[in-house]
């Protein structure tokens, strides 16, 4: 104690200031500046021992600090890259449909061939399963939800659900679907008019289900029923794609452009609303 005593009452400014020059590289002159400018007037009128002792509690909170803003933007820097992967992957998904291209045909031979293992069970189930990304259900559970956010209000939360299901689960959907203008599978087991590409079933599941995902996260506090009620969401996101190929009323590529664009336009909406992730809750 007394070598550590000794040492801290030898520290002057320009010491302590290469001190932490040296161990956080990393963060910002102004974090390192603020530091020693309160360590320079603790080594002034205080005792070695507590100069020390403040030190060492100082380094401790900016450096558990920094670790937390790293962290969070090596986060975010994968939320990035994750977009633009799946946005190349829709452009490439969207030239190869429009240019007929002999991957696109196999892909879809591959994947068809997996899933649709037809059975009477698994017809009934599909067949239900299907609904749930319809349009009818879809606006009637939007209705509902959006009564609930706007008695609490919660009208940053309701405005991402508006945007996500009516203009981009809605709109961007048949505005893409009538460029590609990509015809859909034949036979089908219910019968499906309009375009293929990309699927709005599948856009809608990822929409509005990940926009519910979101929601709940932010808003339920009970942490089991959050987990149930989140499982049960992301269930559905997975299964009702699949219930469009099962039925033959889409492609398998129309499935994987929905959930490509879909999670692009998801991901871009919290951004616009500034909800999820370190984002506040209303």
């Amino acid at each position: 104690m007394f070598t550590y005593c000794y040492v801290s009452n030898a520290l002057t400014r320009q010491h302590v200031e290469n001190y932490y020059k040296f161990i956080f590289k990393k963060i910002q002159p102004s974090s390192t500046s603020c530091l020693v400018n309160l360590h320079s007037r603790l080594l002034s009128d205080a005792t070695p021992c507590i100069v020390m002792l403040n030190i060492m509690v100082s380094l401790y909170h900016v450096s558990h600090k920094s670790g937390i803003l790293y962290v969070m933007n090596i986060k975010h820097k994968l939320q990035y890259l994750s977009v633009v992967l799946a946005l190349l992957l829709f452009l490439c998904l969207t030239v190869g449909v429009m240019s007929n291209a002999t991957w696109i045909d196999s892909l879809n031979r591959l994947v068809r061939n997996i899933i649709q293992q037809r059975s009477p069970l698994a017809d009934s189930f599909f067949f239900n399963v299907t609904q749930l990304g319809g349009v009818t259900f879809t606006i009637l559970l939007t209705i509902i939800l959006s009564a609930i956010l706007g008695y609490y209000h919660h009208y940053r939360q309701l405005g991402f659900l508006i945007v996500n299901v009516l203009f981009f689960a809605g709109f961007i959907t048949q505005l893409v679907k009538r460029f590609v203008q990509n015809p859909r599978p034949l036979p089908q087991l219910i019968p499906e008019s309009g375009f293929s590409f990309p699927s709005g079933h599948t856009m809608m599941a990822v929409l509005l289900y990940g926009t519910l995902i979101i929601l709940a996260h932010i808003n339920i506090k009970q942490q089991h029923i959050r987990n149930i009620i989140l499982g049960l969401l992301a269930i559905l996101m997975v299964l009702i794609p699949i219930s469009r190929i099962y039925i033959n009323v889409h492609h398998p590529t129309d499935i994987f452009a929905g959930v490509t664009l879909g999670y692009s336009l998801l991901v871009l909406s919290t951004k616009i609303f500034h909800i999820g992730g370190t984002y506040d809750s209303k």
